[in-house]
C-alpha cells in the first residue's frame, strides 16, 4: 500500500447527493507499478477481502471490476487495464475510456507540462467551479475550474480555466470599485453572461408578466458582489453598472412583485382561543392533533419609493426570523408574522443599480455614488484590474459573528464552545494578514514563452495574490 500511494497519480472527486465530495477515483499509471501489479494478481487469487465484482462485459468497460473489503461497511472496487489501475469508491462508476480520459485530463493539465509524466514533481488540485458556486455557475459558465499547482522550485501557483476569455477591460472592473463602499470583508467583480441571464430573465418575465429583458440589457459586465462585517452573510450587497438610466416605473413594478409575500395569519376570536388551549398542551408536554392554521393571510407591507435628481430607491420590510431589526421598530408590526424584518432595498442612479436585504449597505452605496462615503478604490492601490478584495480582519469578524448567530447559547451551547475554542483563535491569526487583492493574468512571472501560450490555448489565467499594504 505504501508502494502504492508513492507513486504519481491523478484522483477525480465528485459531489455527493449531501453536496460534499462522497465519491472519488483514483488512477495511476501502470507503467510505474508493474511490480505492484503483478504482487496484486498473486493477491487475487486467494485473498477473502478481495472479489470479483463484474466482468468487464457486465459492467460496460474494458476491465473486469474487483470488490476490496475494507471494513465491516466500507469497501472499494478497482479495475486494471494494460495501461492504468483505477480504484473507485461506487460499484455503478465506470473505468472511462480514453477520450473521456482525456477530457477529465485536461481540467488539470498543467501550463507547465503537457499533461503527460513530464510533470513528474508538480502536485496539482482542480476545482469545478460548479462546486464551489453553490449552483449559481449557469450564470458566470466561463469561469470552468480553478487549479492550485505545487511544485519545490515555485512552491504554490493559482489558475483559473476562464473558457472564452473575453477579458473584461480594466475600465469596466474599476468601476466596481468606484460603486462599492469601504470596508468590505470581501468583494467580487463577477464576470455575467448576460446572454443567459437575458434567458432566465425571460423565463422570469414570462411568468410573471414583468419587463425584465429591458433591465438586463442595461446591464454591464462584472456585477460587483460584496459582504460587509457591520451585516451578514446572507445579505451583500449587489451593484452593478448600467447602459443610461432605467426606468423607474418599471424597476417599482418589478421590486414590488418579486420582494416580499404574504406576512402574519389571520385568526377568528374563535381560532385564536383555540390555538392558545393547544399552545398551553404544547408547553405541557401534550401531543395536539389537528393544530390551528391560519387560511388567510395579511398582505405584504406597502413598498416605499423615493425619486429624487440623484436618485431613485424602494424598499419594503420584510418580516423573517433572520432579519436585522426587531419588528417592535416598525409601524407595521401587527402585520408582520416574525419578531425580525429585513428592509431591503433596490436603487438606481444615472449609470448604477444597487440591491441588498440590509438596507445599510444601499445606503453607503448611495453615498458613494454622491461623494459621501468613501469608496473601496480609494484604498486600493493600482488593483483596477483585480477580480477579488478582501480584508482578512473583516472576513474573521463576519464568520465569527455568523458562528455566534448560528449557534446561540441557549441551544447550541456545547458547539458553541467548541466554536469559540477552536476556530475563534484561528480566525484571530488571519486578522493578522493584510487587505489582499486577486489579479486574473494572462501571463505569470515565473512562466516562461512557450508554457505562456500552451496556458492560453488551454484556457487557464494565472491568479497572482497583491498585498495592499505595500
Amino acid at each position: 500500500m505504501e508502494s502504492f500511494l508513492n507513486e504519481p497519480a491523478t484522483i477525480f472527486l465528485w459531489e455527493g447527493y449531501n453536496g460534499r465530495l462522497n465519491e472519488g477515483m483514483y488512477i495511476i499509471d501502470r507503467t510505474w507499478t508493474q511490480d505492484l501489479f503483478i504482487a496484486i494478481a498473486k493477491i487475487i487469487a486467494d485473498d477473502q477481502q478481495i472479489s470479483l465484482l463484474m466482468t468487464a462485459a457486465e459492467a460496460g468497460s474494458s476491465a473486469d471490476v474487483y470488490r476490496l473489503k475494507i471494513g465491516p461497511q466500507r469497501e472499494l472496487y478497482f479495475s486494471v487495464t494494460n495501461s492504468k489501475i483505477y480504484v473507485f469508491t461506487h460499484p455503478k462508476m465506470k473505468v472511462p475510456d480514453e477520450s473521456l480520459l482525456s477530457q477529465w485530463m485536461s481540467r488539470s493539465t498543467s501550463p507547465n507540462s503537457d499533461g503527460n509524466r513530464e510533470g513528474k514533481g508538480t502536485h496539482s488540485i482542480v476545482v469545478s467551479m460548479k462546486y464551489l458556486t453553490f449552483g449559481y455557475q449557469s450564470l458566470f459558465p466561463d469561469l470552468a475550474n480553478l487549479r492550485f499547482d505545487y511544485s519545490k522550485e515555485q512552491g504554490w501557483l493559482s489558475h483559473l480555466q476562464w473558457l472564452n476569455h473575453k477579458n473584461e477591460s480594466a475600465n469596466e472592473v474599476a468601476k466596481i470599485w468606484d460603486l462599492a463602499p469601504t470596508g468590505a470583508a470581501l468583494c467580487v467583480a463577477v464576470p455575467v453572461d448576460l446572454e443567459e441571464l437575458a434567458k432566465l430573465a425571460a423565463k422570469v418575465g414570462d411568468a410573471s408578466k414583468l419587463d425584465l429583458a429591458s433591465l438586463v440589457n442595461m446591464i454591464q459586465s462584472p456585477l460587483g458582489i460584496c459582504w460587509y462585517a457591520s451585516s451578514k452573510f446572507y445579505t451583500p450587497l449587489i451593484l452593478a453598472s448600467t447602459k443610461g438610466t432605467a426606468d423607474p416605473k418599471n424597476l417599482n413594478k418589478v421590486f414590488e412583485s418579486l420582494v416580499g409575500g404574504l406576512e402574519a395569519g389571520i385568526l377568528t376570536a374563535e381560532e385564536t382561543q383555540k390555538l392558545a388551549e393547544q399552545m398551553e398542551k404544547i408547553l405541557q408536554g401534550e401531543k395536539v392533533e389537528n393544530p390551528v392554521k391560519a387560511k388567510t393571510f395579511k398582505p405584504a407591507i406597502a413598498v416605499k419609493e423615493l425619486i429624487s435628481e440623484s436618485h431613485s430607491e424602494w424598499s419594503r420590510q420584510v418580516s423573517s426570523r433572520f432579519g436585522h431589526y426587531p419588528s417592535d421598530k416598525s409601524p407595521s408590526s401587527e402585520q408582520m408574522r416574525s419578531k425580525f424584518f429585513f428592509n431591503v432595498k433596490l436603487a438606481t442612479t444615472k449609470s448604477t443599480v444597487f440591491f441588498s436585504p440590509d438596507d445599510r449597505l444601499v445606503d453607503n452605496a448611495i453615498a458613494v455614488s454622491q461623494k459621501k462615503f468613501p469608496a473601496l478604490s480609494d484604498s486600493l492601490r493600482k488593483t483596477s484590474q483585480s477580480m477579488l478584495v478582501f480584508s482578512p480582519t473583516e472576513l474573521a469578524e463576519l464568520i465569527k459573528q455568523s458562528a455566534i448567530d448560528t449557534l446561540p447559547a441557549s441551544q447550541e451551547s456545547i458547539f458553541r464552545e467548541s466554536v469559540i475554542k477552536h476556530l475563534f483563535p484561528a480566525l484571530e491569526s488571519l486578522k493578522k494578514y493584510p487587505n489582499l487583492a486577486l489579479h486574473v493574468n494572462d501571463k505569470n512571472e515565473n512562466e516562461n514563452e512557450n508554457s505562456r501560450q500552451q496556458s492560453l490555448s488551454q484556457e487557464w489565467r494565472s491568479l497572482q495574490w497583491q498585498d495592499l499594504s505595500k
